[in-house]
Parts: structure tokens; sequence; C-alpha cells
């Protein structure tokens, strides 16, 4: 059964007024019970009511709060702490407030009845939130949400609507994310939900949306081999190698595409994959390790790692892609700047792989002793 939800937001908004009333100074004067509260040394109270520090110190304790300690706060009303009558009966109300299933089937009526795309997107948030929990994703298909997440996925529009596109992938790819009985149901429900989502991934016109969609997909296609069944079907593989290190893609879209390329060639290893043993996705594996960043670059080479290890003859494309020698400017430094140790570590290991032909033989020996 799913968690009521009343009781973050009740420890939150126990926070808050813990936070509130230590700067009006209501507080008990034991200041050490208070830092114990939040667990280590945090920032202090200000006397003045500063909206932007408090929310400053909120933030602050909500990430270092020790919830067992809030939760005897609240029912003993320990360490000097007297609440307010007005927030005492805001956190009666909480306390009575709906289940997640509720917040669940609200955000889905707000989806519905298509209203302003403020709304949606806000519904759309608190769908995230609450789709972290594997038992709500359940639920969530049981409500309709999928057919919800991709009418909006759907949704034609520009820049704008193109934000919510992306929000909708992002609950998708959060529900699907390491919960393979979701994605199981879901593509029971959406036999096309591969397709559609890849058919996002080659049109969508907006850099955030194609990123979300990249991450649904991505969700989607791991521990399932249905759905990568599906994808290899409807040629997945070329559509990725075609939009990495395109001059459309984004750093970020980047980033996902190598870390999804990753993952496939992981998952089947010992296998080629159509398009990315192409000497072309070994030429824009270079590209972007050259252009992109530090998580870029390493990114990069996992995947040349993981062609190198399992698709005989990819040695050769990366060799030629004038990877190897890539690797060595980055090793021998840049004007003096070396590579970060575990960057520095990986790339030597590429290195040592594509100069010989190691990766391919040792997926054939593997063969053989099947």
């Amino acid at each position: 059964m799913a968690r009521r939800p009343w009781k973050a937001s009740l420890l939150a908004l126990l926070l808050c007024a813990f936070l509130i009333g230590a700067a009006r100074g209501s507080v008990g004067e034991d200041e050490d019970a208070n830092a114990s509260l939040v667990g280590g040394d945090g920032p202090t109270f200000a006397e003045e009511e500063d909206p932007e520090r408090l929310k400053s110190l909120l933030n602050w304790a909500i990430e270092h709060s020790d919830p067992d300690k809030l939760k005897k706060l609240a029912r003993d009303r320990g360490g000097g702490v007297e609440w307010s009558e007005g927030v005492s009966e805001t956190v009666r109300e909480v306390a009575s407030g709906p289940s997640e299933a509720d917040l669940m089937r609200e955000a889905l009526v707000v989806l519905a009845d298509s209203r302003a795309r403020a709304e949606r997107e806000r519904a759309l948030d608190v769908l995230e939130d609450l789709m972290t929990q594997i038992d709500n994703a359940g639920d969530f298909l049981k409500l309709g949400g999928l057919a919800a997440l991709l009418g909006e996925i759907r949704r034609e529009g520009g820049e704008d609507e193109g934000s919510v596109r992306a929000r909708a992938a992002v609950v998708l790819g959060t529900a699907a994310s390491n919960n393979p009985e979701f994605q199981a149901r879901a593509l029971a429900q959406e036999p096309d939900l591969v397709r559609l989502l890849l058919g996002r991934v080659r049109v969508e016109p907006v850099a955030e949306a194609k990123e979300a969609a990249v991450f649904a997909l991505s969700s989607v296609l791991r521990n399932s081999i249905p759905a990568r069944n599906d994808f290899y079907r409807d040629d997945g593989p070329a559509a990725v190698a075609s939009l990495l290190g395109d001059p459309s893609s984004s750093a970020r879209l980047n980033k996902k595409l190598l870390a999804l390329s990753a993952d496939l060639l992981d998952l089947e290893a010992g296998f080629e994959i159509k398009s990315f043993s192409d000497p072309g996705f070994a030429r824009r594996i270079k590209k972007v390790f050259e252009a992109g960043d530090d998580d870029a670059k390493e990114k990069a080479l996992l995947v040349a790692r993981q062609l190198a290890s399992s698709v005989p003859g990819s040695e050769r494309g990366l060799r030629e892609a004038g990877l190897g020698a890539a690797l060595e400017v980055l090793l021998a430094g840049t004007g003096g700047t070396k590579p970060a140790d575990g960057l520095a570590e990986l790339a030597e290991s590429v290195l040592e792989l594509i100069r010989s032909d190691r990766g391919g033989a040792a997926v054939e020996t593997l063969r053989e002793e099947l």
C-alpha cells in the first residue's frame, strides 16, 4: 500500500514552523537542542524575519533533518517549543489531507481538463515526485496515468508546450526507472510505447523535451527485453547514432545518448548492435569526446570501452576514427594540465584496448567456449 504523503509534508511543515519560531525568538533557550534537531553544524538563526534567509534555512534543515527527532518533537512538543494555534491548526489539516492516490487522481484531472500550461506543469511536477515510489508507479497505471502522460508527450506546440512534453516524459522515465513490473504493464497497455518515444527522440524540436524523451526511452528499455526488441525492430540504434555529436544536439543530450549506448552495449554484450558497429558511430564518439567536458569524456570512453570489449573489429574503427590519438593527447596533458586520475585511468584502459585486438578476441573466445 502506498504511503500517505502528509508524513513527509508534516516534517517539512514542522521544520518551517520551528525555523520561523526560532527567528522570532519563540523557541526555548537551549540552542544546542536546536542544533541537534537538524544534525550537525548549520546556519545560525537570523534575528530578523528575512524571507530569503528563512527559505535558505528551511532548505538546509530539510536536507539535514532527523525525521525521528522531528516526529518526537511534534508528538511531545519537546525542547520547549510552543506551537501557535495557527500552526497547530495547519498541522491538523495536513495530517488529515489526501492520500497519494488522491493526489495522483487530482493531477490526472488537471491533465484531462487541459487547463493552463502552468497548471499542467505543476500537476506533472507532483506526479514526478510521487513516481519515485514503486507502489505509486503501479497505482498510477491502474488510474489510467500512462494514457494521460502519452497525451502530453504527443501534444504539439512550441517552446512552451515543449516544457510540458519534457515534464511528462520525465514522469514516465521516473516511473519506469528500475521498475520491471511497471515496464511490462506499460508495454501491455501501450504496445507502441517504444515507437512513440523513439519518434519523439527523432523529431522533437525542443532540446529539453528531446533530452527527456531519451531519459524516458532509456528507462523503459533497461530491464525489458521486449522493449529492447521493439527498439531494435524500429532501428533505434540508428536514431541514437545519428543524433550523437550532431550539431543540433545539446551537450546534455549527447551525455544521455552516450549513457543509453553504454547501457545497450552492456546489456547485449557479445552481440553486434547494428549502427553501433558502423565506423560512423566511432567517429561520433570521438567527436563528443573531444568537444565535451570531463563528464562527457568519461561517458564517451565508457561507450568506447564497451564497444571495443564486445564487438569484434571495433578497435580498428575506433583507431581509424582518431580516438587513440585523442587519448594520447589527453594523457600527455595540454598546457601542463593533466586529466583527473579517474579519467586518466579510464583513458589508459581504452587506449590499451583499441591498440590491440584483445577486445574482439575475448568475445570470440567466449563464443567458442559457449
